[in-house]
């Protein structure tokens, strides 16, 4: 389905009726796994070995977890000891289409067409990685799909960004090194093509998180031109 939509085959109105259409036999395939649970390590679980190949990024999402089942603020976690993780080679990198459809807020916004399951990684994503690599990065999205559906790629994309003290800021979510931050009392809808008023909506936010968001809404308020 993903690759239907890269592709233009299906638009978003398109993917909205298959996945609502298919939330009644998925929810079967949940209740019947639950009842009769695969075996730890399966090989086909695409979640295996990802807590021990990326370890601060596991530790990141579990401490995210247990904010958000706490209603949101602020939670530390401690960065596991772990080798510096390199960029990614030639062979994992491609050139991706421009995103000529979208209006970008500011020229601090750039976007391109891309499978979001693909493990390789587009050039805009590599940028970032360098940028992430050689200076420091805040990096602002909607939401942490944005990075990748596929969850092994998120994963990589993640210890990468926290190994180099990147911070990633979504409509909801403040993701560091040391802490992690989610937006009290209820969260709000990312919009992946109008991510800015989820970013100007100050509320349920404190501390460094909205500080950070104050920051962040400074610098991509420059228009375009």
């Amino acid at each position: 389905l993903e690759d239907l939509h890269v592709r233009d085959t299906v638009n978003a109105g398109g993917i909205t009726a298959v996945t609502t259409y298919g939330l009644g036999p998925l929810s079967h395939l949940i209740g019947a796994r639950r009842r009769r649970p695969l075996r730890a390590g399966a090989a086909d679980d695409p979640f295996a070995g990802l807590a021990d190949t990326y370890p601060r990024a596991w530790a990141c999402l579990d401490a995210l977890q247990t904010c958000l089942t706490g209603g949101g603020g602020r939670v530390g976690y401690r960065q596991p000891d772990a080798p510096l993780p390199q960029l990614p080679d030639a062979t994992e990198v491609i050139e991706a289409a421009p995103a000529d459809h979208l209006e970008m807020p500011s020229d601090a916004f750039t976007g391109v067409v891309f499978s979001g399951i693909d493990p390789r990684f587009d050039q805009n994503s590599f940028h970032w990685l360098e940028v992430a690599q050689k200076e420091g990065l805040m990096l602002g999205l909607s939401s942490l799909s944005r990075i990748s559906r596929n969850s092994r790629k998120l994963l990589r994309v993640l210890e990468f960004f926290l190994a180099y003290q990147a911070r990633i800021l979504t409509t909801n979510y403040l993701l560091t090194s040391k802490e992690v931050w989610v937006r009290r009392h209820e969260l709000v809808k990312p919009n992946s093509e109008d991510p800015m008023p989820g970013f100007r909506n100050l509320t349920g936010l404190s501390g460094a998180h909205k500080k950070t968001v104050e920051s962040y809404l400074a610098q991509v308020s420059q228009p375009n031109g």
